[in-house]
């Protein structure tokens, strides 16, 4: 039964996954951190695929919350390296405007091979 309930959850969260919007080859353009919000915006180009509907802002791609310390770190981290060293990362968002209401709140940042 548990192994049946874990299935389906895998199967739940892979179903979330794939609808959520993603920037493939992407190189990070401009990032910004606003301390009246507590986060970071992301402008990235690159081939993007399965934008929400809520993601109307026409100036940035992605926000980050600062909510967590894998946020604060890893994550901001991750962003400034690619962002310093223009490297290619693939950037997914979570399907969802939860932090801003304009823009896919980020999930997952991936570095590619050049």
């Amino acid at each position: 039964m548990l192994k049946k309930i874990l299935m389906g959850s895998a199967l739940l969260s892979a179903s979330f996954f794939v609808n959520a919007g993603k920037t493939n080859n992407a190189i990070i353009d401009q990032l910004m951190v606003d301390e009246e919000y507590g986060m970071v915006f992301i402008r990235a180009i690159g081939d993007t695929e399965n934008q929400p509907e809520c993601s109307g802002n026409g100036q940035w791609s992605y926000v980050l919350p600062l909510n967590s310390e894998i946020q604060k770190g890893t994550m901001t981290s991750f962003l400034l390296s690619a962002y310093m060293g223009g490297k290619r990362i693939q950037l997914i968002g979570k399907n969802s405007c939860d932090t801003f209401s304009s823009i896919e709140t980020l999930k997952r940042i991936e570095f590619v091979s050049q």
